[in-house]
């Protein structure tokens, strides 16, 4: 039973809304799997993308087979086709975009063929960051007044087994929670529907929070045209709304009856719409009994004729689904006559016409018939040749003790593969460290910055606004042109960064803006901050794996200043034993992981000149027509104008203004900075999951973290190893 507390707590409640884990397939010997969800109207048989067999034309095949319970899907689906951005943002009613700027259009859009062979457009900036790649699940509820209890609506619920939760889902108030999953989509852009898809989150919190806490950034989630699907205006059109991990809405419905809502979630990085994904939600309101149309419940009946054939209800329920109220004649009946009528209000008209006389709906029997059926249905074991089919490796999470062999070409069984960072523990007495493990996401973007030069010669004039100069005897503005001395000049700055840090270094505080962080600590007042786990599809789409260490803020008073520093950093890796005692008897594969140290990340960098480069004053300023003038400041004192005077250095090639500019020398600069230190780890050995036998890595393993640090001041000195 979910209660509800508040919004924030949301995020951790719900189960995928719709699909899950297959019932039957789904490994790579099997083309299709079966999902089964009575509650929501589901049990399809799809194919399965990961089949070994699939066409070159259709190489990861998602489309569903069959429907077996053909009524309406409840629940929240992202759509495969996310179509042209500009058609969800084109205004039909004033052929104008609803959305300008950064979000007008998005570039590198193109038809693709996806992996069942259908048409979907995609842009070529959702593979450049994990960011963009995600897909929308949502829940519409309404809560119960006496228990806070939390009734979803996209659930069938019977009215004789489920009585009060179908007497709470009704018209009215509802509140409608959208949060993230994972990407769905195949490697051939299609998405796969069913499949189960774990939340997205970013260090174990709702990834919509990671971008949404900044109040000054467009970054993040934008919910973008919102139609609730009941007629009502849309919302979120001229400005969309950035999604948190509270954000809740609510909408008022005035009738039952099944409705759709329609929306679309774009990843917008604060310059560029990243991606954008469509999405439905399906979901049945009941009738209250407040609600006052309620002209075909047979308990309620109440009009003129009573019953019979010739009353007036039964002629205007017929001639509205297109039967001859008259003859009853059912001809010129179709179920495309009443595809515009509400599905509940079709099932009303449906089931009130069956009290009359059931033969006059032989026409429209596909329309309803499975909302008449009882649902009994359970999945039994898996037999071929008389003998039961399952996974016979105990190291597997499908194992089956009760399989008498396995598929013949290739193998029923599933492995998981769970990373798990552990920090050290290094006593209670000790500093809390914080240990950092960044998947990053843009690696262009983590480069620090090597500031240009000031020319020392102007390869674009200057305007002077000068003071009067008696040496020359003119006044007003004074124009330096191309090629003269630039009185501004700043050389050897930049040769003294290169000299420094080199050229690709890695500016720290430009790491946790452009990653998804993991943290654990040493010494944590919660414990479970002790241990975060990571997925080998984590690592494999991070650009780059960087493992830091950052030591507690210090302090203490005057003559007890504390100072901690780490000394050495490093990682041992250990095999979690399986929970089966049947598993805990095989042997496992250690995963193959690796790290380099990494000496070119920085923090605090700042430059500052040396005691060498001198103040000196243009009172002789050689201009290249005028000869020697003075420059004075522009603020009217009269005061002659200053500069630095920097060492020229060597000369650079002649350039497209006909300068031979100077480089400097570096030793004019004094550069400041914080060498971080820092592991990268190296994953391009690491196995897959699978059978130990076949090299695979299965189950759970520990990365665990060791470092030695030292201590000084506040009364302690010493050396620390840990664990």
């Amino acid at each position: 039973m979910a209660i509800f507390t508040k919004a924030e707590d949301l995020f951790g409640l719900f189960n995928q809304s719709v699909g899950g884990g297959a019932i039957e397939g789904g490994q790579p010997g099997y083309e299709t799997r079966r999902f089964f969800q009575p509650k929501v109207g589901l049990d399809a048989i799809v194919k399965n993308p990961g089949y070994l067999d699939t066409s070159e034309d259709k190489p990861y095949p998602t489309d569903v087979v069959t429907y077996s319970d053909r009524r309406q899907i409840l629940g929240t689906i992202t759509l495969n086709n996310r179509d042209w951005w500009e058609n969800s943002n084109y205004d039909k009613t004033s052929f104008q975009p609803y959305l300008t700027d950064e979000k007008k259009i998005v570039f590198n859009q193109q038809v693709k063929i996806d992996g069942s062979g259908n048409k979907i457009i995609v842009n070529e900036d959702r593979d450049k960051s994990g960011f963009f790649k995600f897909s929308i699940d949502a829940a519409p509820f309404v809560i119960n007044p006496n228990t806070d209890e939390i009734i979803r609506l996209d659930r069938y619920y019977d009215k004789d087994i489920d009585t009060e939760k179908y007497n709470l889902a009704t018209e009215g108030k509802i509140n409608y929670y959208i949060y993230p999953r994972g990407d769905a989509r195949t490697p051939a852009g299609n998405i796969d529907t069913f499949k189960s898809k774990g939340k997205k989150t970013d260090a174990g919190e709702n990834v919509f929070d990671r971008y949404a806490r900044n109040p000054n950034s467009t970054r993040g989630y934008h919910l973008f045209h919102l139609d609730w699907g009941d007629g009502t205006p849309l919302e979120h059109i001229r400005e969309t709304k950035v999604l948190e991990g509270n954000t809740l809405l609510e909408h008022v419905y005035e009738k039952p009856g099944f409705y759709t809502i329609k929306g679309v979630v774009m990843a917008f990085d604060g310059s560029k719409i990243g991606c954008w994904e469509k999405f439905e939600t399906n979901f049945l309101l009941n009738p209250s009994p407040n609600y006052d149309v309620d002209l075909y419940n047979y308990e309620n009946f109440a009009t003129i004729g009573g019953i019979s054939n010739d009353s007036v209800l039964v002629k205007s329920a017929t001639d509205i689904i297109g039967i001859n109220p008259l003859t009853f004649d059912d001809e010129k009946s179709s179920v495309k006559l009443v595809e515009n009528i509400n599905l509940f209000d079709r099932l009303s008209i449906y089931n009130f016409l069956t009290k009359i006389d059931h033969t006059i709906l032989n026409e429209y029997l596909s329309d309803f018939d499975d909302y008449t059926k009882e649902i009994t249905d359970e999945p039994g074991p898996m037999m071929m040749d008389g003998e039961i089919i399952g996974c016979l490796d105990p190291q597997a999470l499908n194992y089956d003790p009760n399989a008498e062999r396995d598929i013949t070409v290739g193998s029923i069984c599933d492995y998981g593969l769970t990373l798990k960072i552990v920090a050290p523990n290094l006593g209670s007495d000790a500093p809390n460290f914080h240990i950092d493990l960044y998947l990053v996401n843009d690696t262009e973007s983590i480069l620090g910055s090597i500031p240009e030069d000031i020319p020392y010669y102007l390869d674009s004039p200057k305007v002077l606004q000068g003071q009067p100069d008696l040496q020359n005897g003119y006044t007003g503005t004074e124009t330096l042109p191309i090629g003269a001395q630039n009185p501004f000049y700043v050389i050897g700055r930049k040769l003294a960064y290169q000299q420094a840090l080199g050229e690709d270094w890695i500016d720290y505080d430009a790491i946790d803006s452009n990653s998804t962080k993991k943290t654990v600590q040493t010494n944590p007042t919660n414990s479970s901050n002790k241990t975060r786990n990571i997925t080998k599809s984590q690592l494999l789409n991070a650009k780059r794996i960087l493992i830091g260490v950052r030591a507690p803020e210090t302090g203490g008073g005057q003559g007890s200043q504390t100072t901690v520093a780490v000394e050495s950093f490093s990682f041992d890796v250990e095999a979690v034993p399986h929970s089966s005692e049947d598993a805990q008897a095989l042997g496992r594969n250690t995963p193959n992981l690796s790290s380099n140290d990494v000496n070119n990340i920085y923090d605090n960098v700042l430059s500052n000149r040396s005691d060498d480069p001198y103040e000196i004053l243009y009172s002789n300023y050689f201009h290249p027509t005028k000869g020697a003038i003075n420059l004075r400041k522009t603020n009217g004192s009269g005061e002659i104008l200053t500069g630095w005077f920097y060492k020229l250095g060597q000369q650079l090639p002649v350039n497209e203004f006909g300068n031979r500019q100077r480089t400097g020398v570096a030793s004019d600069w004094v550069i400041t900075k914080d060498k971080i230190n820092f592991l990268e780890l190296d994953i391009s050995e690491l196995q897959d999951a699978g059978a130990t036998n076949e090299n695979g890595l299965n189950g759970t393993y520990n990365i665990n973290f060791n470092l030695t640090y030292t201590q000084s001041g506040g009364g302690s000195t010493g050396k620390t190893t840990g664990p």
